[in-house]
């Protein structure tokens, strides 16, 4: 019984070593995140990344989730399905939840112009300026100003 326990968590422990990805080894097959980018080119990074399942990914997971966020956003202004600009913003509320990244954080603004969520949009604009005010986010503060503006 002992070698029969033993057998099971080594084959737990084997599958679990097998399933870790390292998704910077993996970021160049994705096309649409840098460069030219087609509704083919989309469509199959899309795929690809939703192959890829993030609670696997040990090494570049805020990466992995910054551009399948990225892809599913540039899928919702190819086809105007809702649904992926839902999983975008999902994908990077998570990104700003576990990472405290500073695009996921701007995107999450954008949607909220976009869908006129004007409350939630004043308050996250308010935390992005109190958390990154270095002179380089000087554009963002201006963009998110403007968006702030046109909100009604």
């Amino acid at each position: 019984m002992k070698i029969f326990l033993a057998l099971i968590a080594f084959s737990i422990a084997s599958a679990a070593a097998f399933s870790q990805v390292d998704y910077s080894k993996l970021q160049d097959n994705i096309t649409a995140v840098c460069g030219v980018q087609s509704r083919e080119s989309v469509g199959s990074d899309k795929a690809f990344l939703d192959s890829l399942n993030a609670d696997e990914i040990e090494v570049g997971l805020e990466d992995f989730l910054l551009d399948k966020a990225w892809v599913y956003y540039l899928s919702y202004l190819y086809n105007r399905d809702k649904k992926d600009l839902k999983t975008s913003e999902k994908i990077f509320d998570q990104c700003w939840e576990e990472f405290q990244n500073k695009r996921a954080l701007y995107h999450l603004i954008v949607f909220d112009r976009i869908q006129n969520y004007c409350q939630s949009l004043d308050s996250l604009s308010n935390l992005y300026i109190e958390k990154f005010s270095s002179p380089e986010d000087e554009s963002s503060h201006i963009e998110i100003e403007r968006m702030q503006k046109q909100c009604q």
